[in-house]
């Protein structure tokens, strides 16, 4: 399964560490509003920064993915779950 992260930083690192563990999961892409964070990430991870995005939408248009995992503050979590419920 190909996922995109929406949030990287706080409880994304949690996610991060869960899902690289797992044999049956793979990152599609990121999606990550604080540069610093994502080049923070990519380098902890070993990710490649192409696959790195300002916007769900972006990573929507650019890359194929299974699922999202959402792990945006709670004042975000709609706009990103109906975004990706419509994609």
């Amino acid at each position: 399964m190909k996922v995109i992260q929406v949030g990287m930083g706080g409880m994304g690192n949690a996610w991060l560490n869960a899902v690289t563990a797992s044999p049956n999961v793979t990152y599609a892409g990121f999606v990550e509003v604080n540069d610093a964070i994502a080049e923070a990430q990519a380098g902890k991870y070993g990710l490649d920064g192409g696959v790195i995005f300002q916007t769900l939408t972006e990573a929507l248009d650019r890359v194929e993915a299974d699922g999202v995992i959402n792990v945006t503050p709670p004042q975000f979590h709609k706009a990103v779950s109906v975004a990706a419920l419509e994609a």
